[in-house]
């Protein structure tokens, strides 16, 4: 239809002048729900074709497996590096505590020489 089917043929130019816009945005929502429709149409026919696509469906499967291996990968280095960093803090402490001891003894033996000595001086 043409705008002046939706407003009398013998209405005044100042009033159709208020009318043909709306008229028109109207028309535009009509044919804008047209493509809209189309456009779901050809999106839905667009995935059943591709859906049955061997190489597209291989492709995207390699695609995807390649990024899941990827993340999985950087997973397991951040694992990799946590454990060492826990193994080298864990000999850092054995070490620190052994070196702690070992020191521990030095001061026991020099303590029991001096004890020694002053003994041998008393008698």
């Amino acid at each position: 239809m043409a705008p002046l089917d939706y407003i009398n043929g013998n209405m005044e130019r100042v009033h159709m002048k208020k009318y043909i816009p709306l008229v028109v945005a109207a028309k535009v929502e009509e044919e804008r729900a047209k493509w809209e429709v189309a456009l779901a149409e050809a999106l839905k026919n667009r995935k059943v074709s591709l859906k049955s696509d061997a190489d597209f469906i291989r492709h995207i499967v390699e695609a995807v497996t390649e990024d899941v291996e990827n993340i999985y990968a950087g997973k397991l280095s951040l694992v990799e590096t946590n454990y060492q960093k826990e193994a080298e803090l864990m000999k850092k402490k054995h070490d620190s505590e052994t070196q702690a001891l070992l020191d521990g003894f030095e001061v026991k033996l020099n303590f029991e020489r001096k004890l020694q000595k002053l003994k041998g001086k008393v008698r």
